[in-house]
């Protein structure tokens, strides 16, 4: 297939998952979502487009993080949902701003019915305390598109810290939209998302 980006016509038919012109995947569950994207690698296309969009970015990751959401293009992002939902294969123009890119990947976890981690899986994480081994064995419990997606964005995090990005820069972003709560995220989680990224190979594996 052809290779779109936000702002190009789609004149093609979208792919379908059984019904007829049905391609979403923003607002669907993951594993609904890497289905009709990536049946391969189990991580839908708006994230496997921007982490390795960020990847290719790494030296510039320290001050991609430090973002307000007022800072992101709303209209661009919308553009860019609405060629994943069209069910074409997308790329991200590698002249795109840093803001939109994380921007978009955010957008797309905040719209997860069930988050990336439920809520079992937050309130679980939570009750870990940052206890790294019972945190590793809550993902490795998780539904496999989940498990696989969680695990590239944490490999892109770990990668980022490397490179010299604050850890809670990301987590401050990431730990609103990555799970499931009845009211507010709870601080301590954040800081656990931090110590998940700080500690990527004791938590994740790559298997």
């Amino acid at each position: 297939r052809d290779t779109l980006q936000a702002g190009q016509a789609n004149t093609k038919e979208p792919r379908s998952d059984g019904a007829k012109g049905n391609s979403q995947v923003f607002g669907v569950a993951v594993a609904l979502g890497a289905r009709r994207t990536d049946r391969k690698r189990l991580v839908p296309s708006p994230v496997s487009c921007c982490v390795e969009w960020l990847m290719q970015r790494l030296s510039d990751s320290g001050t991609m993080w430090k973002l307000q959401p007022k800072q992101w293009d709303a209209t661009l992002c919308q553009d860019y949902v609405g060629g994943f939902d069209s069910g074409e294969m997308m790329s991200i123009a590698s002249t795109e701003s840093p803001c939109t890119v994380i921007g978009l990947l955010l957008e797309y976890l905040r719209r997860l019915p069930e988050g990336l981690l439920n809520t079992s899986a937050s309130h679980a994480i939570l009750s870990s305390q940052g206890n790294l081994t019972q945190i590793s064995l809550i993902v490795g419990a998780l539904a496999p598109a989940s498990a696989a997606t969680l695990t590239m964005l944490f490999r892109y995090f770990s990668a980022a810290v490397a490179a010299g990005t604050d850890p809670a820069d990301i987590s401050n972003l990431v730990g609103a939209v990555l799970g499931r709560w009845e009211s507010g995220v709870p601080e301590d989680f954040e800081q656990i998302v931090t110590l998940m990224v700080v500690h990527y190979g004791e938590v994740f594996s790559d298997s």
